[in-house]
């Protein structure tokens, strides 16, 4: 391993790129081309879940013994998803142990979803839904400075699609339908707060849980091919619209009310639309069959929304406001 255990973030960041030259998505999966020994692609950070353990029913061998359910083995720990930036791809990685997932996300403090990272020498290893499966050996390493493409990459219109595709694109025309507190969710930096508890993926997060700020919205660009509607839980996005003081309280107190967050959240994203819009960030997933019948429907999920400039004077006026009404 060249990024060692005792390295900083800020150390590895600085060895990752400058010790390590730049690969390509296109490059990565052409089984013609040989890097040498370091090498970094630039990725998007997207999610990591758990795996799931199911239950199979066993009978043991002795007499008067009763059907058990027992845990089915996993042969991972963790699994994670990275968009390929400027492009639809997403590629997979697969940590197979605890040990393995806690390493990789050394430095997940860092970044949370919709972030940029190193994947540092990463490798070819398969592909699931038509998206390659990356072994990494080092770990996730977060970069210094994110680059803005030029060129959307808009939600996949064909829901037939059946592999998971990347989304990235600029939208000016959000409608807020619901904005309401989620309580007690995770206050750890790589889920951002976005999953339940038993999906999310932290290795490293505060005990202490808070409210986190949910919003179901619409989008021209995916209202004609989504099948539910969209939304997003996100404390960075919560952190950006609500005071962090007001968070502390629970969200069951009386002054945290759901009907004046809908109406000033409404009232800040349309005046963040008229000016510089925002930047969504996200992944489709493809339905899941099984005999032949549909088992899991598609999905989009939504895993990034901020304005894509910092807020004018009039929107930080209006922010204050909502901080003042709900203090």
């Amino acid at each position: 391993m060249f990024l060692k255990a005792d390295f900083s973030y800020l150390h590895a960041q600085h060895m990752t790129e400058n010790r390590f030259r730049e690969v390509t998505y296109s490059q990565l999966i052409d089984p013609d081309n040989v890097f040498g020994s370091l090498y970094r692609m630039r990725a998007t950070y997207l999610y990591t879940s758990v795996a799931k353990k199911t239950f199979v029913k066993t009978w043991q061998a002795r007499r008067g013994s009763a059907a058990a359910r027992l845990p089915e083995a996993v042969k991972f720990d963790r699994f994670h998803a990275f968009g390929v930036p400027a492009t639809p791809h997403i590629a997979l990685v697969f940590t197979k142990t605890e040990h393995l997932s806690s390493d990789f996300l050394r430095y997940s403090c860092h970044f949370c979803p919709g972030d940029e990272v190193w994947l540092v020498l990463p490798k070819m290893d398969g592909n699931i839904h038509q998206n390659p499966i990356v072994r990494m050996e080092e770990p996730l390493v977060p970069v210094a400075d994110s680059l803005i493409f030029a060129t959307d990459v808009s939600p996949p219109r064909n829901v037939e699609h059946g592999s998971y595709v990347y989304f990235d694109f600029k939208a000016k025309d959000i409608e807020v339908l619901q904005a309401s507190p989620v309580d007690n969710t995770c206050s750890g930096v790589l889920c951002d707060g976005q999953f339940e508890s038993a999906t999310c993926g932290c290795t490293k997060a505060p005990s202490k849980r808070h409210w986190t700020l949910k919003i179901t919205f619409s989008c021209p660009p995916m209202d004609q091919v989504a099948n539910d509607e969209l939304s997003i839980a996100s404390n960075r996005l919560t952190r950006l619209l609500i005071d962090e003081e007001v968070r502390c309280w629970p969200a069951s107190y009386p002054r945290v009310d759901p009907f004046d967050i809908y109406g000033d959240v409404s009232l800040l994203v349309r005046q963040i639309n008229r000016k510089a819009g925002f930047r969504i960030k996200g992944w489709f997933k493809p339905s899941v069959s099984k005999n032949d019948a549909t088992a899991e429907s598609y999905a989009f999920h939504v895993c990034y929304l901020m304005p894509c400039a910092s807020l004018t004077d009039t929107q930080n006026l209006l922010l204050v406001y909502v901080i003042l009404k709900l203090a």
